[in-house]
């Protein structure tokens, strides 16, 4: 059985985000792209200027979880 293709991310907290085949087009969509653009922490990077999380980062690391769920 051929073994389905990935692709992996690199996390500075997960360390690598393994993303499926069929889920990357998901990844590539406009809308979901746009979650670069969107911050998660709103206005706290200007009182700790390294907090500089994106929609797109912490929407990566909830799917990784889930997936660490969902194999259990």
């Amino acid at each position: 059985m051929k073994k389905e293709s990935r692709i992996i991310i690199k996390d500075p907290l997960y360390k690598q985000i393994f993303v499926e085949e069929q889920h990357k087009r998901f990844l590539d969509s406009v809308e979901f792209q746009r979650l670069r653009n969107i911050k998660q922490t709103s206005f706290v990077d200007f009182v700790y200027p390294s907090a500089n999380h994106t929609r797109f980062s912490h929407s990566l690391g909830a799917y990784h979880l889930m997936k660490k769920v969902l194999s259990n």
